[in-house]
């Protein structure tokens, strides 16, 4: 209805009804009434209805005028900045005398979120037990502590229940992900004693850029299906402490756990104890599986930057630590005791040597005869600068009927020139039944006094050993046997070995033994090595090696004796050469030349080919 429109205004008058009727006597007089009887009293019953209308209307009219007024103020006055600037100020009113706050409660149930800027805005606030708040950050807007809470009557212990300003208290609740500043904890600050009370309850914790302390006493206790995840963080121990031996954090009874992003820092340095035991950054304990270890530094520990050691039932530890730097620990880098399924890769090892022995970037080490299992380890992608030892394999102390399973592979050694120092270290002495099956592919190792040293393989193996680049070592390749009762049996190749750039070298391969006792070295295969500086025939038996020689020989091509000696004189320059007498000028490939070599405390008598050489 347009209340503008005349036709419709409702002060004009409505007219009666009007009508008008033959008078008729009726024939029958009864209590009913006639038609004519009706219709009279409903025309009656119009016009007053209408007389009633009529007497209102200018009433309404009133009121439709009045509306038209009301109308117009809002159109106009709405539209005026004063307005917005009043109802500002009017709310400013309400929220600083709480009436808004009541007014609030009295109308919205539990589920409305108060959200504040800060967390020093919730505590000034006046809520009320059972608000839900949530602040944007802790010190600032978006600085990564912002967090959910609830107002609660329960007592306060300054992490997760704090005290508001009019009495009640802030519960933080568990989320997905929490950052540690949501518990007002910044980088310089000791988080010993709040660290476990975090991880006893969250998903997934940030640390934020910066160091932490932690006491040397604390161990870092992460929970299953937990991430902990940090932005360039340190947790470091503070210097000063006197310890025979800790842990950093220590991974037991857990599984599905990621750790990244974070240095961990032993400060051996600042140790009082120049005489302790150890200490290790993180330990992978027992029953422990499927866990990640990614993108962290590990440094100045007392022994190791990782050890892991599953001794229980269950041994399928599913560890991968990938993109990871070790330095200067004391002990070794990695130390693997007991573990199934365990890949490495991607990760650097530096400075360690010096402190306590081994010092190795990663050593694969089993020490318990009675449970101890070492299956799927695969290393690849590594770097080891200045270490004593590169990378070692000992597994004197493996128990019975283990399938051991190790690949390693693209490995490049540097020992830098570390007195003493051996790029791999082999060692199997063992009187168990387990089978090893060891492939080690494509690793150079450069400035070492021993490339690869292999000890006392004395039980079933199988080792391939190829693609090896040896570079400024002394001595290539050491087969060694410590214990007069051992003898090699099995089989191991090397395959592809090149040794160059080693002015000093001693020995391209040496066969030697500690004892007085003749040992054998049994089934030992080089195939294709560029040297035929090769030392300690005599201790060997069902081996051949065959040389990649610095002269190409034809089928066809005869050589002089003097040609064929100046070809080996060099490699052979610690051995004698005595020649029979009956010896010719010329040699025919295909035709052994008998050469007696005579060196040290043994000899050998054999057929020398220029190709091959078989003892």
């Amino acid at each position: 209805m347009n209340i503008n429109n005349p036709e419709n205004n409702v002060s004009n008058p409505l007219p009666p009804f009007r009508f008008w009727c033959q008078t008729v006597i009726p024939l029958v007089y009864d209590d009913s009434l006639s038609y004519y009887e009706l219709l009279c009293k409903v025309v009656k019953q119009l016009n007053d209805t209408i007389n009633a209308v009529n007497n209102n209307g200018s009433a309404v009219t009133e009121l439709q005028q009045l509306f038209v007024e009301l109308k117009d103020y809002v159109d106009n006055y709405f539209t005026s900045s004063d307005f917005t600037q009043l109802v500002n100020n009017r709310l400013d009113e309400m929220v600083e005398d709480g009436t808004l706050t009541q007014l609030l409660q009295n109308i919205i149930d539990d589920t409305y979120i108060f959200t504040f800027k800060t967390y020093s805005d919730m505590i000034a606030f006046n809520l009320s037990e059972g608000n839900i708040c949530k602040t944007m950050g802790y010190e600032t807007v978006n600085d990564g502590g912002n967090a959910l809470y609830q107002i609660t009557n329960n007592a306060t212990d300054g992490l997760y229940n704090t005290a508001l300003k009019n009495g009640k208290t802030a519960t933080k609740l568990v989320e997905d992900k929490t950052n540690i500043l949501s518990f007002g904890i910044k980088p310089t600050q000791d988080i010993s004693n709040s660290i476990n009370v975090i991880l006893s309850k969250e998903h997934t914790l940030y640390l934020n850029e910066g160091t932490y302390t932690i006491s040397v006493d604390t161990k870092i206790l992460p929970q299953s299906n937990q991430k902990i995840i940090g932005n360039n963080t340190v947790i470091k121990i503070p210097g000063n402490y006197q310890v025979d031996y800790y842990n950093m954090l220590n991974l037991q009874n857990v599984e599905n756990v990621l750790i990244e992003n974070i240095t961990f820092d032993g400060s051996k340095a600042n140790s009082l104890n120049d005489s302790g035991t150890g200490g290790n950054l993180i330990v992978v304990g027992t029953d422990t599986s499927n866990i990640t270890i990614n993108k962290c530094i590990f440094k100045n520990s007392w022994y190791d930057g990782i050890i892991i050691d599953n001794y229980s039932s269950n041994y399928d530890n599913n560890v991968e630590i990938k993109n990871c730097s070790f330095d200067a620990n004391g002990r070794n880098g990695i130390s693997i005791g007991s573990a199934i399924n365990v890949t490495i890769h991607d990760c650097d090892f530096q400075n360690i040597n010096g402190d306590k022995a081994p010092q190795l970037g990663i050593d694969i080490e089993p020490y318990s005869l009675s449970n101890s299992k070492l299956n799927n380890i695969n290393i690849y992608n590594i770097n080891i600068y200045s270490c004593y030892d590169g990378i070692a394999i000992t597994l004197d102390n493996l128990a019975n009927s283990n399938n051991c399973n190790i690949s390693i592979s693209n490995i490049h050694i540097d020992c830098n020139n570390v007195e003493n120092a051996r790029g791999l270290y082999l060692g199997y002495y063992n009187n168990s039944s387990s089978h090893l099956n060891l492939l080690i592919n494509n690793v150079t190792i450069e400035n070492a006094q021993l490339g690869i040293n292999i000890s006392d393989f004395d039980k079933n193996y199988n080792v391939e050993i190829k693609n090896i680049t040896l570079l400024n070592v002394l001595h290539g390749i050491h087969f060694t046997s410590i214990y007069k009762w051992s003898q090699y049996y099995g089989g191991i190749l090397l395959d592809k070995i090149r040794i160059f750039n080693s002015p000093n070298l001693q020995s391209g391969v040496k066969f030697d033994t500690v004892n007085t006792q003749y040992t054998p070295f049994n089934n030992i295969t080089i195939r294709d090595i560029n040297t035929s500086n090769i030392q300690g025939w005599n201790l060997l038996q069902n081996s051949t090696i065959s040389n990649g020689l610095t002269k190409n020989i034809t089928a066809d091509e005869t050589l002089s004796f003097n040609e064929y000696y100046d070809l080996y004189r060099t490699q052979y320059a610690m051995a004698r050469f005595t020649l029979p007498n009956n010896t010719t000028d010329k040699v025919r490939l295909g035709i052994p030349i008998n050469i007696n070599l005579n060196w040290g405390e043994g000899s050998l008598l054999g057929k020398f080919y220029p190709n091959t050489i078989t003892g």
